[in-house]
């Protein structure tokens, strides 16, 4: 099973903020928002949280407190030049669960700035650890979640085929023409329900279900087959 582990490596040592707080051996800055007193995490134990990624204006650039699927570290067993210098990995080794805290990341320290990020002189990370497990326990729980998603994803295809099924007729058949909205490369589409939601920036992860038809009316793929969503991010080129 693969672990996402969130990376972010730095060659900095010694870091010079304003802002105020304690620093790390690694030469981080940081601060502690919120302690339960609860033990840290060892070597090899996986670590479950949330974090919003702040500009220096306080604008959210990055948060995942909706994601399904949260992010996880894995403490190094035997840490390495590369895992003491992650400021990550260094801020949640000395955090328990239910703790936040926030850290300082120069902006030449990111490993995969987004395009927003450009010309700011540092992030902050804020941070909330959720959950902290050993390998086997941390395994047994995400096989378990993802079994009963899955089963329930795929109950649904049926249903989604049929709805799909419907709206792309309707495509084909010309009643959706004075919808058709076509992107800059050339890709058009249709938005069938819109909500009142938050729009979704260059850089921004996403999970998604579709259904994929031929021009004959085919289906010939589809997500809810899989049991699970397709997940990217945004405005990088990977879809």
């Amino acid at each position: 099973m693969r672990i996402l582990i969130v990376a972010i490596f730095s060659t900095l040592l010694f870091i010079h903020c304003q802002n105020e707080g304690k620093v790390l051996p690694n030469g981080y800055a940081y601060k502690i928002h919120k302690t339960e007193g609860r033990a840290f995490p060892i070597g090899g134990d996986i670590v479950t949280l949330d974090f919003e990624i702040f500009s220096p204006d306080r604008e959210i650039l990055e948060s995942t407190r909706d994601f399904e699927q949260k992010p996880v570290i894995q403490i190094p067993r035997n840490p390495t030049k590369e895992t003491k210098a992650n400021p990550l990995i260094s801020l949640v080794s000395i955090m328990g669960k239910g703790d936040s805290a926030s850290i300082f990341v120069p902006y030449d320290s990111l490993s995969s700035p987004t395009p927003e990020m450009e010309g700011m002189t540092e992030v902050e990370y804020v941070v909330k650890v959720i959950a902290i497990e050993d390998n086997a326990t941390y395994k047994n729980r995400v096989e378990y979640d993802r079994l009963e998603k899955a089963n329930a994803i795929k109950a649904m295809e049926p249903e989604k085929i049929n709805v799909s099924k419907e709206a792309f007729n309707k495509y084909l058949s010309g009643q959706y023409s004075d919808r058709i909205e076509e992107t800059e490369d050339g890709i058009k589409y249709v938005i069938l329900n819109e909500s009142d939601g938050p729009v979704v920036d260059p850089g921004n992860y996403v999970s998604v279900h579709y259904v994929g038809f031929l021009k004959n009316g085919n289906m010939f793929d589809n997500s809810y087959r899989a049991g699970k969503e397709f997940y990217f991010r945004t405005g990088v080129g990977s879809v």
